[in-house]
C-alpha cells in the first residue's frame, strides 16, 4: 500500500529502505480466519502473487527479491549500500496461514467459531 510514496521517495532522493514480508495474503487477517474457521474458509484475505522488487524498479527504485532465508542478510547488505534512491526489500514469507502470526492466535486463546477476539 505504499507504491505511490515509494515513488515520490524516488522522485524526491530519500533513500529509504523498505521491507515488504510478501505472504500473498492480508496475513493477519488470513491467519485468524484460519484459527477461527479452519483450513479454506477465507475471505477477502488473499492476493495475487506479486513481485514488490519488479515494481519498484519500474518506479525507479532499487528492488531486491530474497525468496531464502540465508539470502537475506546480503540483501539488506545490498539496501545500506544504496544511497541515491529508495530500496525495496521484498522478502517471501510462508504462505501457510497456520504458520502466519495474527495478532491473537490459537496458541494464545482458544476460540471458535462466532468469538469476537478483543
Amino acid at each position: 500500500m505504499s507504491l505511490g510514496e515509494l515513488e515520490t521517495a524516488r522522485r524526491m532522493g530519500v533513500p529509504l529502505i523498505l521491507v515488504v514480508l510478501n505472504n500473498a495474503a492480508s496475513g493477519y487477517v488470513k491467519a485468524m480466519q484460519h484459527a477461527m474457521f479452519g483450513p479454506g474458509n477465507y475471505q477477502s484475505s488473499e492476493l495475487s502473487e506479486i513481485d514488490y522488487a519488479a515494481l519498484a524498479e519500474a518506479v525507479g527504485c532499487f528492488g531486491l527479491r530474497v525468496e531464502r532465508p540465508d539470502l537475506l542478510e546480503s540483501a539488506l547488505r545490498m539496501a545500506l549500500a544504496q544511497t541515491d534512491r529508495p530500496t525495496l526489500v521484498d522478502v517471501v514469507v510462508t504462505r501457510d496461514p497456520a504458520q502466519m502470526l495474527p495478532g491473537i492466535d490459537e496458541r494464545g486463546m482458544a476460540m471458535k467459531a462466532g468469538d469476537r477476539p478483543i
